[in-house]
Formats: C-alpha cells, sequence, structure tokens
C-alpha cells in the first residue's frame, strides 16, 4: 500500500526494543511515505509510544535501525541528532508546553536554538504559526489560561515552528471531550493539505482514526511487533485476525479461547 507520494521519509528496519529481560518489540520494520497520516495502534503496553520515542531519536533501540532519507539516526552522532530534531516537530500526550513562558516565548524556544533568525523574524513567524491553530492573539497568554484543546493547539503551533518534514503526535486527542477532538483532527487534516507535512501518530480514538489515517499498522503486545497494515476501513472490514477485529469493532476477545472467537 502507498501514501500519497510513494517515496520513503523514515525506514523502520529490524528493529527491537527491551528494557531488561522485558522484550517489548522485535523484527519490527516499515516505511513512512513522503505527505502520509501514518497512525500506529495497539493495545496498551504493546509498544507505540516506545517505537515514537526511539523514531524521534530519544531512546536507543536494542537493535535494528532508523533510516531517516537514508541517514541512520539510531547511530548517529548528537550534532548529527541535533540536525535530525530540526527536520521533526514533536507533541506529546501532555502538549509539554513551559507553564513559566507565554505562547510566543514557548514558540520562540526552537526557533532561537535551532536559527539565527532576528527578533523580528522570529516574532512573524510564531504570529504565523498561531494563526494556523487558530491562536491568534494568543502571544502574550500563559498555558495555565488555555483549555486543553488550546494547549494541544499551541504545542502544535511549537511543533510546526521550524517547518519540519514529519511531525509526530502522542495521543493527541488524550483527555478532551470530542467536539475538540474532532477539532484538532480536522486541524491535523488541514495542515497535512496545506504544507505536505508528513505525519506519525499514535491513538486509540477509533474516530480519529477512522477520519486521519492514509495507512495504519497495529502492534501487538503478545506479538510484539506488527500483527497488521493497511487503511483503518479495510482492516476493520477485512482482516481475519481477531486481535485487529477486537480492536477496529471494540469487541473482547475471550482470553481461554485460542481459535479467535469474540465475546459479543
Amino acid at each position: 500500500m502507498h501514501s500519497p507520494d510513494s517515496k520513503s521519509i523514515i525506514v523502520v528496519e529490524n528493529l527491537a526494543a527491551s528494557f531488561g529481560s522485558n522484550i517489548v518489540l522485535e523484527s519490527v520494520s516499515f516505511q513512512v511515505y513522503k505527505g502520509e497520516k501514518l497512525v500506529i495502534v495497539g493495545q496498551s503496553g504493546c509498544g507505540k509510544s516506545t517505537l515514537l520515542r526511539i523514531m524521534i531519536g530519544l531512546q536507543k533501540p536494542s537493535s535494528g535501525k532508523v533510516l531517516f532519507q537514508g541517514d541512520d539516526i539510531t547511530e548517529a552522532e548528537e550534532k548529527d541528532l541535533n540536525n535530525y530534531r530540526q527536520n521533526i516537530g514533536v507533541l506529546f500526550q501532555s502538549s509539554a508546553l513551559f507553564s513559566s513562558m507565554t505562547l510566543k516565548e514557548n514558540i520562540a524556544l526552537p526557533l532561537r536554538e535551532y536559527t539565527n533568525l532576528d527578533s523580528a523574524t522570529i516574532n512573524m513567524i510564531i504570529k504565523m504559526k498561531l494563526g494556523m491553530v487558530n491562536l491568534a492573539g494568543y502571544e502574550n497568554h500563559y498555558p495555565s489560561e488555555l483549555s486543553g484543546g488550546m494547549k494541544k493547539r499551541a504545542g502544535i503551533a511549537r511543533a510546526m515552528a521550524l517547518d519540519p518534514i514529519v511531525l509526530f503526535f502522542d495521543e493527541l486527542s488524550a483527555g478532551l471531550d470530542p467536539v475538540t477532538a474532532v477539532e484538532l483532527d480536522e486541524l491535523i487534516i488541514k495542515t497535512n493539505e496545506a504544507l505536505g507535512t508528513t505525519m506519525v501518530i499514535v491513538t486509540h480514538e477509533l474516530e480519529s482514526i477512522y477520519k486521519i489515517a492514509d495507512r495504519v499498522i497495529m502492534l501487538d503486545k503478545t506479538a510484539k511487533g506488527i500483527i497488521a497494515e493497511g487503511q483503518p476501513w479495510e482492516l476493520k472490514g477485512k482482516s481475519t485476525d481477531p486481535r485487529v477485529g477486537s480492536f477496529f469493532l471494540r469487541q473482547m476477545i475471550n482470553p481461554d479461547l485460542q481459535d479467535g472467537f469474540y465475546v459479543k
């Protein structure tokens, strides 16, 4: 299956991850295509966040590679990792905004750290990014003055500050009401369409998955890797794997049965 553009931006090869004797992932391989919205799903503890952390260079795998435009980030020196981080944007579940800083100061951080732009240009970029996430005029507000959805949008604005090639989102809609979650989904789609930004999204929200995903990969805790890949509607309707069905149909599998029957 292909994304909107068949060129690979990220290639994950035979990735393995463990914490002590606990193996979380093994032999994980897939590609992220230019311009697509790839969604990573799976039950709690299946390694979604671990995989994301490895892909953004925050954690080393036990073995395997993550290639970004051909360069292996898992073996990169700190200087090369910094270059990589200038090409990606990350929004964690908590939004990770600095509470003691205004939105303007939060978004300015990566611009001041990674560029030599003057203050006037930085201020212009800040206004533009806040405008893109419907927070125009909120430059001098602190995170504590914002709702949960507004914090997430501010986090997206900061993640987009350096015009990244790839955006990574970890449980973007977690803790938000349904209306706000829908608004964030629409923002993701609009940003992808307008800028062509490649996106890797970890989520368990079915409505979001069906709405935003160009392609889904599903991880499984027991398999310690990928058990399904495809479009969400395709996986829901055609997969014969009971673990995939239980996720997309929200049905429980009886753990005492080995033949995959669903408990209705």
